[in-house]
């Protein structure tokens, strides 16, 4: 402690700075790869492809429970099944289905200009 009371700690013997040269390791905890040299990503290449499955998984599940909302608004708004997911996800049963347009007791509802 020095006369203004800050408190100095002594830098840690591993720190990145001794590897020198352009060189970080991964950002995902555990993973001891080091990210290639002028790479702009943050995660090495392994982690990254393991990362790109899980997101676009997260992604066409939300898809789904959305859409799974949308369906539980129309039915009980009394209006017929809607499906919203899009043949191309990767979650998509192997029957797709297209937006229904809403119909009340089986009848269509009329054109609405705007």
């Amino acid at each position: 402690m020095d006369a203004s009371g800050a408190v100095y700690y002594p830098p840690f013997p591993n720190d990145d700075n001794d590897q020198g040269g352009d060189q970080k390791r991964c950002s995902v905890r555990g993973c001891p790869q080091l990210v290639t040299d002028g790479s702009q990503n943050k995660m090495c290449d392994s982690c990254r492809g393991r990362h790109r499955i899980y997101a676009s998984t997260k992604r066409a599940r939300r898809k789904l429970e959305k859409a799974a909302v949308t369906n539980a608004v129309a039915a009980r708004n009394g209006l017929e099944h809607m499906l919203l997911v899009h043949e191309s996800s990767p979650v998509a049963s192997t029957s797709t289905s297209a937006w229904v347009p809403p119909s009340v007791n089986g009848q269509r509802l009329p054109e609405v200009s705007v």
